[in-house]
């Protein structure tokens, strides 16, 4: 169960909004995404979850890192889609009422394929939608020909049946050719 909520918590990190920020020393252009990229690194950092219920409030912070990478973000044009393909382990830590856990859990596509992923550039903010869900949205704040990073802050709040979920995170991807 515990894996099950560390793998959402980060699915949902992954998957939701996040704050955009132009920074306009970066020149980054679509047609410099389009190709296959490396992931070198993968981290949330600064996770919390908030969850609000019957008047209760619970809170949890969380920390994910990616290790044993061997996976790959493909991006094309016309239409600009994104295709993850391979694995990684994520090593995920969570911190809830006082008591610390640690878990590590395979991502593998070829187990569980995900889906082609919208995305689209503007400026140096990149915009990733799967399946008309959340944007994901991400600021490219290094760039070369063989070199991203990107980074994004969240902020999400939901209600579902009376029970309210804050999730803060900061989402690091490093991306290379």
């Amino acid at each position: 169960m515990k894996t099950k909520i560390l793998l959402l918590l980060t699915i949902v990190t992954f998957l939701t909004s996040c704050e955009s920020n132009d920074d306009a020393n970066i020149n980054i252009t679509s047609a410099d995404l389009i190709g296959t990229w490396n992931l070198k690194q993968q981290s949330i950092e600064n996770g919390s979850m908030t969850i609000t219920s019957q008047g209760q409030t619970l809170t949890a912070t969380y920390s994910t890192i990616a290790k044993d990478i061997d996976l790959t973000y493909t991006f094309s044009e016309n239409p600009n889609k994104l295709n993850l393909n391979g694995s990684y382990n994520l090593v995920a830590t969570a911190n809830f009422l006082g008591q610390s856990e640690t878990e590590e859990e395979k991502i593998d596509t070829n187990l569980y394929p995900i889906e082609a992923i919208d995305w689209s550039l503007k400026g140096n903010t990149l915009t990733l939608i799967e399946d008309n869900d959340f944007p994901t949205v991400l600021n490219v704040v290094e760039f070369t020909d063989s070199y991203i990073k990107l980074v994004g802050e969240l902020d999400e709040t939901e209600t579902d049946g009376g029970d309210s979920y804050n999730i803060k995170a900061t989402l690091t991807v490093i991306l290379e050719k």
